[in-house]
């Protein structure tokens, strides 16, 4: 009769033994105080998806941040960086991962500021050194390189920095924020953000990688895993 039971549960969801086994993956796991203070607000580079990882391929949605966290934190050291971004529901894991210009032993890094709107354009048009703009470039880019100054080394206005694309012959799309600069480039050379949607994130503590409060995270870290071996053995005992 129980066998019965559990075929006919089966049949009616058949993938009950997957979504126990994601609820596996889902805890909370070991990495309690393991976390570096600091968000990931912006892309990061050099992390794929969770699914392309051999012990996750079998989960194939992660419905929010804290569950990619739990999944960073128990797939063990082959995840120290984690991202999710909640318009596409992403969850990408990877290596260490710099946040900015922060020194770190990693080509990978994070852009240090949250997706915002841009102005900018996609060059249509030149001649006589008169530009005719095309498509609009809301969403940031990435390639460009180092921010653009004007002569006397301010930064450059809207307009200015549409002119400063017209002016080179190597530019034939630009990008410009308020507070964040100007930037000019090649499409050969720069891809966009098809979408603006918030990130968070978060990056594990590991010697050499921890933002030089290593002596302060790692003895917390393994101080609260005594902790809960402690109390695991008790419940054992009781």
């Amino acid at each position: 009769m129980i066998l019965l039971i559990i075929i006919f549960l089966l049949y009616l969801n058949p993938n009950i033994c997957n979504n126990q086994e994601d609820n596996h993956w889902f805890k909370r796991g070991s990495c309690r105080k393991l976390w570096r203070p600091d968000n990931l607000p912006g892309k990061c580079f050099g992390l794929k998806l969770h699914n392309e990882y051999e012990d996750l391929k079998h989960i194939t949605t992660v419905t929010n941040a804290g569950d990619c966290r739990s999944l960073c934190c128990n797939i063990g050291d082959k995840c120290v960086t984690w991202q999710y971004q909640n318009s596409s529901s992403e969850c990408k894991l990877g290596p260490p991962v710099r946040l900015g210009s922060e020194g770190a032993d990693t080509g990978d890094w994070c852009e240090p500021n949250p997706p915002g709107k841009w102005n900018g354009y996609r060059l249509k048009s030149k001649t006589n050194n008169q530009c005719e703009w095309g498509e609009q470039l809301p969403n940031q880019c990435f390639g460009f390189g180092p921010e653009v100054m004007t002569n006397d080394n301010k930064r450059h206005t809207t307009n200015s920095c549409a002119d400063a694309c017209c002016n080179s012959d190597k530019c034939d799309m630009w990008q410009e924020m308020e507070g964040r600069g100007c930037y000019i480039g090649s499409k050969s050379a720069v891809w966009c953000d098809k979408e603006q949607g918030a990130f968070e994130g978060g990056r594990k503590c590991i010697p050499g990688f921890c933002g030089g409060l290593e002596n302060t995270i790692l003895p917390a870290h393994k101080l609260a895993l005594d902790k809960e071996l402690k109390k695991e053995k008790s419940n054992i005992h009781v």
